[in-house]
């Protein structure tokens, strides 16, 4: 009798071979897109938060500027008697800083938010005088634009 020897087929070891290399290659591809894709996303993220302060920092100098005018427009009122002094008197909220300018019963200014942009806030005044009840008007101005506009 003649010995028959088994071979073992070497397509069989070559096929799960190749099959745990793909594997391990997807999983290395998969690894590196989510990396890549965390990345991406932290630096979106970082660059959003930086925007946000930049503009909520030029938001709370906007405030200040308000305050000031509200405080000034206020004793505005009380010292002047009617709305053509209330407007005279208001013309020189220039006085309260730079970056206010008055037109035409107007005031504006503009507060720098970061190298491309500025906030735009204009602001319509009212005198307290107009009204014909003896109630006096509280809002002494109303915003008629308060915009983030790129820089010229």
């Amino acid at each position: 009798m003649k010995d028959k020897k088994v071979q073992a087929s070497f397509m069989n070891v070559g096929a799960s071979s190749l099959l745990v290399i793909f594997i391990i290659l997807c999983m290395a591809v998969f690894a590196t897109l989510s990396l890549s894709s965390a990345k991406s996303d932290y630096s979106f993220s970082y660059q959003m938060g930086q925007r946000k302060t930049e503009y909520y920092t030029a938001c709370n100098q906007a405030q200040l500027q308000l305050a000031k005018l509200h405080a000034f427009l206020m004793e505005t009122a009380q010292t002047t008697e009617n709305t053509q002094a209330f407007f005279e008197q208001a013309g020189k909220v220039s006085e309260l800083s730079d970056l206010l300018t008055y037109s035409d019963r107007r005031v504006a200014f503009r507060i720098p938010v970061n190298d491309s942009q500025t906030l735009e806030v204009e602001l319509a005044l009212r005198s307290p005088h107009d009204t014909d009840s003896d109630q006096p008007i509280r809002e002494l101005y109303t915003i008629e634009k308060w915009a983030t506009v790129p820089v010229d």
